[in-house]
């Protein structure tokens, strides 16, 4: 849910209930996205390694993006979700 979601989520379960029609925080934010390109090939070709070659990508993934003001928001499988908030 991120940020905001956790707020908002995190504030109705301490009063008890989830309030369904409760409004959401607008938060600005730029989204990247990235995949590793020709992954099936790599898939096929790499077996069950397959898993270390996508840990190692997302390492320097993760860091390139944290060392530049951003934050990894999610892995879905070749994947990735960026997000860097404006200040």
């Amino acid at each position: 849910f991120g940020e905001a979601g956790m707020r908002t989520i995190s504030k109705s379960l301490c009063e008890g209930e989830i309030d369904f029609d409760r409004k959401g925080t607008l938060v600005y934010a730029i989204f990247g996205f990235c995949d590793i390109r020709n992954f099936t090939d790599c898939t096929e070709v790499l077996g069950a390694e397959i898993v270390h070659l996508v840990n190692n990508i997302a390492t320097h993934v993760h860091q390139a993006v944290i060392d530049n003001g951003g934050a990894p928001n999610k892995n879905i499988g070749d994947a990735f979700l960026l997000v860097w908030k404006p200040k």
